[in-house]
């Protein structure tokens, strides 16, 4: 297959990388092809060495060849699996790559670096059959995998199987409940068409549905975010009241929660692994929560806190003119906090603290606090900067060729760790130098935007600046 594709692009002219999954060696797995994971195993051995091929070229964007048929197995999978219909709209043509699922997996992961990287499918309109009469017509050389018509082997050949009928009728195994359920939910949005066409246009509609609601949300959050701690959100109650469509509001909770949580960007773990339960409570108590006297705050999934906040306006007039935005105030926080007449109840949503019963049990790791001094005298022997992404957060930047003599020195030779920590309430990293039998030094922590935010928020932590640590946040609320 490899040989075939390699003979292909010399054909049209066009540059090419084959480059090879090299099975057992670390962080590769053993060759998983007796496993009963075998799909995804090979998926993310695939996307390793696609992510590596970017980072040889110095691509920002890489093209995926999936097609509308691929479209619609994907919506099926994901809608046997619980999904909503919007929910199961399949794959986006535009996106970006995203941190991957864990930071201990060096298969998968990308970290911060999967943030400048997109992914781009400009085929998902497109029939499977469609492009195999263009490579016909074009005599363009193609390869069909045989393992595709296995339907035992892996989900998605299974759903293939069925939607080519090729699956005995007889087969009443408990799988094909869902799949043919997700099938006769999808033809029902297309009920003009038939066969194939039908799907693939049921997924259509789907996607304009799916852009509107994600439209939607964009336009909320760009007419309502206040100013609020880095790395935080917060958002007048209006916002959630006004919002009279479900599926919009719940898509809202997904989006500040991607931006919030400490998960990985991306993963299915900062949006509350997507449980409806969860997201349903989060959205109806934010919707609701202008009729109760005393909203309380909670946590309900993505490691993501939900403060009620009050929202007590400057007295300065000359200030602040979009009643949207409001004006820079004070802010008085949860039950202990009486509303006053002109007082605006807002909610922030920001990384959850670490709870203290939880890192008293055995075992448990504070994922607040980092120790980078073995990465910082790594980058120092090799005279490079050194890259941390803190808490799936905040990317922490050190510049080695302008750090400290004096540090540099006692990093060499033991006499000082340094470790990246949680500050003011919000979380925000500190980088501190630590030395036996001394005080913890702050060496850098988080720039705030203007003097003026930091007084409204907190007023107990100095900001203490450094000119060879650089500190930004790593997330986005874009839609893709």
């Amino acid at each position: 297959m490899a040989e075939k594709a390699t003979a292909s692009a010399q054909q049209l002219g066009i540059q090419h990388l084959t480059l090879k999954i090299p099975w057992s060696d670390p962080p590769f797995p053993p060759n998983p092809s007796k496993n009963a994971s075998f799909e995804g195993i090979c998926r993310d051995a695939r996307r390793n060495r696609l992510a590596h091929a970017m980072a040889m070229t110095g691509a920002s964007t890489i093209a995926f060849a999936h097609h509308a048929d691929d479209q619609v197995e994907t919506s099926i999978m994901r809608m046997s699996s619980g999904s909503s219909q919007l929910g199961a709209s399949g794959m986006r043509p535009i996106r970006t790559w995203g941190m991957g699922a864990r930071q201990d997996n060096q298969l998968t992961w990308m970290g911060e670096k999967g943030m400048s990287k997109f992914v781009v499918r400009p085929l998902l309109e497109v029939s499977k059959d469609r492009i195999l009469a263009t490579c016909k017509a074009n005599g363009w050389e193609y390869v069909t995998d045989p393992t595709n018509d296995q339907p035992d082997l892996t989900p998605r050949n299974y759903v293939r199987a069925m939607l080519k009928d090729t699956i005995p009728h007889h087969d009443e195994s408990s799988a094909i409940i869902p799949l043919d359920n997700a099938i006769l939910s999808l033809r029902a949005l297309s009920p003009y068409l038939t066969g194939a066409s039908q799907l693939r246009d049921a997924l259509r509609v789907i996607g304009e549905r799916v852009q509107t609601v994600d439209t939607k949300v964009t336009n909320i959050l760009e007419q309502y975010i206040l100013p609020s701690p880095p790395t935080t959100l917060l958002l007048p109650s209006d916002a959630f009241r006004n919002v009279q469509d479900p599926y919009t509001r719940v898509a809202l909770i997904r989006r500040i929660l991607r931006y919030v949580s400490p998960q990985p960007w991306g993963h299915i773990s900062a949006e509350a692994n997507g449980v409806h339960r969860s997201l349903d409570m989060i959205s109806n108590t934010l919707h609701t929560s202008h009729s109760e006297p005393s909203p309380a705050s909670f946590t309900m999934g993505a490691k993501v806190w939900w403060r009620p906040v009050y929202l007590r306006s400057s007295k300065n007039k000359g200030k602040g003119k979009n009643k949207n935005k409001g004006e820079l105030g004070t802010v008085g926080f949860g039950l202990g906090s009486t509303a006053g007449s002109n007082d605006r109840l807002t909610w922030l949503a920001q990384r959850e603290k670490s709870w203290t019963k939880k890192l008293a049990r055995p075992g448990a790791v504070d994922t607040l606090t980092e120790d980078v001094t073995e990465k910082l005298r790594d980058a120092l022997e090799r005279k490079e900067p050194c890259e941390v992404l803190y808490d799936c957060r905040v990317v922490v930047e050190f510049d080695m060729g302008a750090c400290p003599t004096a540090l540099g020195n006692a990093l060499a030779d033991g006499s000082v760790t340094v470790h990246i920590v949680p500050a003011t309430p919000y979380l925000l990293p500190q980088v501190i130098g630590r030395r036996a039998d001394q005080p913890d030094k702050v060496l850098a922590s988080f720039p705030w935007p203007d003097k003026q935010l930091q007084r409204m928020w907190e007023t107990k932590y100095l900001v203490i600046s450094s000119s060879w640590i650089r500190m930004s946040t790593a997330r986005t609320w874009d839609p893709w």
